[in-house]
Formats: structure tokens, C-alpha cells, sequence
């Protein structure tokens, strides 16, 4: 069974370049801000002042992007599915 799974099944390993298809080079730049914003852990994980403010709106910025990317990809799967669908001949099938 595994020697058939390693003809049928691709294998990538992590950090092999393989990304969502959705991923933009927008969300590579807020994931950099967010590491960018790891400051805050430096400076003793702070609950109030301008370092966790950044922090977390980097974050929430981040999160929310991700969030609409998806959502996006997701919208544009479905209209492409449903304009083939309708373009569709059932008769002369």
C-alpha cells in the first residue's frame, strides 16, 4: 500500500515553497509586519503603551486579510463553477 501511495500521492515537505492558492504578496507583507512587531515580546510582552497597540493591530490587520483572501478565492471558485455550469449543453450530452 505505501509503494502505491508513493506513486499516486504527492509529497511536499514544509517550507518547500507550496502556499494557498489564494496567498498574496500583500499578506507576505503583513505577515512581515507582524514579525516585524515581535518587539513587543522583547520588551516584556507590555499589555498597555504603543508596542502592543502595534502589535495588535498588526495582527488584526493581518488576521483580516486572511480572512477575505480566502473568502475571495472561495466567491471566485463558485462563480467560475456556476458560469460553466450554466454555459453547459444538457441537450446534446
Amino acid at each position: 500500500m505505501n509503494e502505491a501511495a508513493g506513486y499516486c500521492i504527492p509529497i511536499y515537505k514544509p517550507g518547500n515553497g507550496i502556499h494557498k492558492h489564494w496567498w498574496t504578496p500583500e499578506l507576505d507583507e503583513l505577515k512581515q509586519q507582524c514579525i516585524q512587531a515581535r518587539l513587543w515580546k522583547q520588551l516584556g510582552r507590555p499589555r498597555s503603551g504603543d508596542v502592543n497597540t502595534n502589535r495588535v493591530r498588526c495582527k488584526l490587520r493581518y488576521k483580516n486579510a486572511i480572512k477575505e483572501a480566502a473568502s475571495m478565492a472561495d466567491g471566485t471558485f463558485n462563480d467560475k463553477l456556476f458560469d460553466h455550469l450554466c454555459e453547459k449543453d444538457n441537450i446534446g450530452f
